[in-house]
């Protein structure tokens, strides 16, 4: 077996080995917008392939994350395609592949890698942490919204516990959910007066503005620990240019300041996404960043609910306050808070890690962004 760093030209081999381990369609434009379109040096991302009779038979890949705390911008490393043929478990392939990884994050200043997982035993045995576990705040618009999350993302999964969300169909599809959607009517017209009092502006943007950087730079000042660095370029590629989903990006506008924005998609489900969500206090007028934040999920539920959404999902990590704030005001919403999700894996260990703002992991605010799967 051979073990070695992926190049361009690997591009077919490792997606068709993807797409026979998923049973999946996945196209090679799509693999190259994930592994060769980095913001990174070099020709594509970190991606280590085991080779045996000419065959792919593991891989396992590092897409560069830029992130931001208060003393700059840095690079972190999300973990991706983690599979290995079945017929080659036992064989430790997983521990060498990262081996070169590692090797590879030390010698190109990568200071964090960190992922998702449901398989955090492998993670642990090669020294990442775990120091926490996604959760969801799902907000539904019918009993068929809590069919679709069960039945697609949680029976598959083999976590019968979540048979209770189809005990809450009923409620939600009664008075409860009525009720609840009367309040959001009436927050949205308490919102849209506020809009008109105070000279705010909401628009759809079809491109990153180039200074959008700056939005990540006064959030980091406002709200403290550190979060993506989102610039122009990373918002084009990620979210602009992205070959599997076309996502909403929603930005709300003071005196021509940007004060924040939230991106929104719906699957083939009809089941909505919020992607990314980013807020900060409006420097002049004194607006805070909460009245932002809600104002922005308000505009996004009722548009997401008007394009025909059965639901809204979204991501809760950690106790970051800004992620804090937002969940805080969507449970105000109607969503509700389920502590099920995949286990947050990083490396190394957080204590050890130089940066001093990646040593605790309740000042990471890491939202959907596409770091997790196609819809997030």
């Amino acid at each position: 077996m051979k073990i070695r760093l992926a190049t361009p030209e690997d591009a077919s081999a490792c997606n068709d080995f993807y797409n026979q381990y998923y049973t999946d369609k996945r196209t090679l434009d799509q693999w190259r917008w994930e592994f060769c379109s980095s913001l990174y040096k070099g020709p594509m991302a970190p991606f280590v392939m085991v080779e045996d009779g000419g065959c792919v038979v593991g891989t396992q890949a590092m897409i560069p994350v830029p992130m931001i705390d208060g003393q700059g911008t840095f690079w972190t490393a999300k973990s991706e395609e983690t599979l290995v043929d079945p017929h080659y478990r036992g064989k430790h392939l997983f521990a060498q592949m990262y081996e070169l990884l590692f090797d590879y994050a030390k010698q190109n200043d990568i200071r964090a890698i960190w992922g998702f997982t449901p398989a955090e035993r492998a993670f642990k045995r090669v020294g990442f942490a775990v120091p926490g576990a996604t959760s969801q705040l799902f907000r539904p618009f019918s009993g068929r919204s809590v069919k679709i999350l069960s039945d697609r993302y949680f029976v598959r999964k083999k976590r019968v516990q979540w048979s209770a969300l189809k005990t809450m169909a009923g409620s939600l599809a009664g008075a409860g959910l009525s009720l609840v959607s009367s309040a959001l009517n009436l927050s949205q017209r308490i919102v849209e007066r506020r809009i008109l009092l105070n000279g705010l502006h909401l628009k759809t943007l079809t491109d990153p503005p180039e200074d959008i950087s700056e939005l990540s730079v006064s959030f980091v000042k406002q709200w403290g620990g550190t979060t993506i660095f989102r610039s122009a370029d990373y918002l084009r590629w990620r979210i602009f240019a992205n070959p599997h989903v076309s996502a909403v990006v929603r930005a709300v506008y003071m005196n021509n300041q940007l004060l924040g924005w939230i991106i929104y998609a719906l699957d083939d489900d009809s089941m909505g996404y919020i992607v990314d969500l980013m807020a900060i206090s409006d420097s002049v007028d004194g607006l805070s960043a909460v009245a932002v934040i809600k104002i922005l999920l308000i505009d996004a539920v009722k548009r997401l609910q008007k394009a025909g959404a059965v639901g809204v999902r979204a991501w809760h990590i950690n106790d970051h306050p800004f992620g804090r704030s937002a969940a805080q005001l969507m449970k105000r919403m109607g969503f509700f808070l389920i502590r099920k999700g995949y286990q947050v894996v990083v490396y190394p260990h957080l204590e050890t890690i130089e940066r001093q703002s990646l040593n605790f992991f309740d000042n990471w605010y890491i939202t959907r962004l596409y770091t997790q799967g196609l819809l997030g």
